[in-house]
């Protein structure tokens, strides 16, 4: 066994320094002390041991995306159960107001955002949709 400094010095102009490692990984962590007296007493074994580990690793993650897979499966179904569907009419049924209602009353939707909430910038990204819902608030009331 290696450390990357003295495989890499060791195995400059070889072939093998070009091949992919076996048990290797960007999570490096200390030996213990039981792996450090194994890797003197029993290398191969240590090896084995890591080995193991990671085929344990590999093996959790296969079943972990296979859950995950039977989740996705059942989505439909579960989806298309009646406790599940929503109330809310679907955004095709909605009253699609044009750009010019919308225009005139943004400003009353500013006096109202404004009494309720003084200083905030309604057009910035993150309050612009708190005035677009005031707005759509209005007409709908206006509609009905």
């Amino acid at each position: 066994m290696y450390g990357s400094t003295c495989f890499a010095r060791d195995f400059a102009n070889q072939p093998l320094r070009s091949a992919k490692p076996h048990l290797t990984g960007s999570n490096s962590r200390v030996l213990s002390s039981e792996e450090r007296a194994l890797l003197v007493a029993n290398t191969e074994r240590l090896i084995a041991q890591f080995e193991a580990e990671r085929l344990a690793v590999l093996e959790q993650k296969r079943k972990d995306e296979e859950a995950a897979a039977a989740m996705r499966r059942q989505v439909p179904a579960i989806a298309s159960h009646a406790a599940f569907t929503s109330t809310r009419p679907a955004q095709s049924k909605r009253v699609q107001f044009s750009p010019e209602e919308r225009a005139a009353v943004e400003p009353e939707a500013l006096r109202i955002l404004n009494a309720k909430l003084p200083g905030l910038d309604f057009y910035s990204p993150g309050f612009n949709g708190l005035l677009q819902s005031e707005i759509d608030r209005i007409l709908r009331e206006r509609t009905v």
